[in-house]
Order: structure tokens, then C-alpha cells, then sequence
């Protein structure tokens, strides 16, 4: 297949989002099994009996929910990285124009705004907030550095 513009691959935006899409209908997918499974409820019950301590274990290759799960995370995996690498083409972008301009390669104030409100969308969503912020500071920290030997090549 031919995309617009003669590209022989899918453009990386439109990837990034059919993948996006993908991991959303996977995670209500998801969702919905864990709910029809009892899965919160069994965690529970297992973690809170303990008779369940000594359990046989379940070759996990043969089991088609564990699979399926599984085939799911890896999905959400795949879009976290096509996500990742979108940022970061933009964010060198960012870098490579702060660099022209002589700007710094950080901003703190951006920073802090950025933390607090990826802090408040954790929050929201029910993801751990301090999660969160160490991934967004591990993410941040790679794009200063990104920017710091941007603006050492302009010179």
C-alpha cells in the first residue's frame, strides 16, 4: 500500500494514533474482562486467605486469560513507545530552535507547570502521582540532556 505523498510505510502520526486508538479499545477491553472476571475481587480474596498461600502454580503459557492480558500489555508497550518517539522528535525540535534563539536548555517554570499538572491528570485517571512525576522527570531529564548537546553542536 501507497500512503499520501507516496510514502511506502505508514507516516509516524498517523501510526502513533491508529496505535493510541489500539491500546485505548485494548485497556476498555481489558477492563472489561478483569470486571466480568472478578479479577480485583479474587485478588483480594487471595491476598486476604490464607489457605490460598500454597496454591499450585498455573503454567501461564496455557492460559488463554493470562495470554490475552499479556497480548494487551504488550500493546499498551507498543503505543507508550510510538508516543515516547513522537516526543521526542518534538522535543528536539523544541531543543533546536531554543538553540537558535539562545534560550536555555531548560526551563524550570515549564517544568514545575508540567509536573503538577501530569501530577493532577495521574490523579484523575487513578495513577499513582509520585509514579507519575519520576517518569515525567526521568523523561525530562532526557530531554534536557537532549537539548544541552543540541546547543553545544550550534555553537
Amino acid at each position: 500500500m501507497t500512503w499520501p505523498g507516496g510514502a511506502a510505510k505508514m507516516p509516524s502520526r498517523l501510526a502513533t494514533v491508529l496505535c493510541f486508538l489500539f491500546a485505548v479499545q485494548a485497556f476498555e477491553a481489558v477492563n472489561w474482562r478483569a470486571q466480568r472476571l472478578g479479577v480485583a475481587r479474587a485478588d483480594a480474596t487471595v491476598a486476604s486467605n490464607p489457605s490460598c498461600d500454597h496454591a499450585e502454580p498455573v503454567d501461564s503459557s496455557s492460559d488463554a486469560t493470562l495470554e490475552s492480558l499479556r497480548r494487551s500489555i504488550d500493546n499498551f508497550d507498543a503505543a507508550i513507545i510510538h508516543l515516547l518517539a513522537e516526543r521526542f522528535k518534538t522535543t528536539m525540535a523544541v531543543g533546536e530552535y531554543k538553540a537558535k534563539i539562545g534560550l536555555p536548555a531548560s526551563d524550570a517554570g515549564r517544568e514545575e507547570r508540567q509536573v503538577q499538572r501530569l501530577r493532577e491528570l495521574a490523579q484523575e485517571s487513578g495513577l499513582d502521582p509520585e509514579f507519575s512525576e519520576k517518569f515525567l522527570r526521568f523523561v525530562i531529564d532526557e530531554v534536557i540532556n537532549h537539548h544541552k548537546r543540541i546547543a553545544e553542536t550550534e555553537r
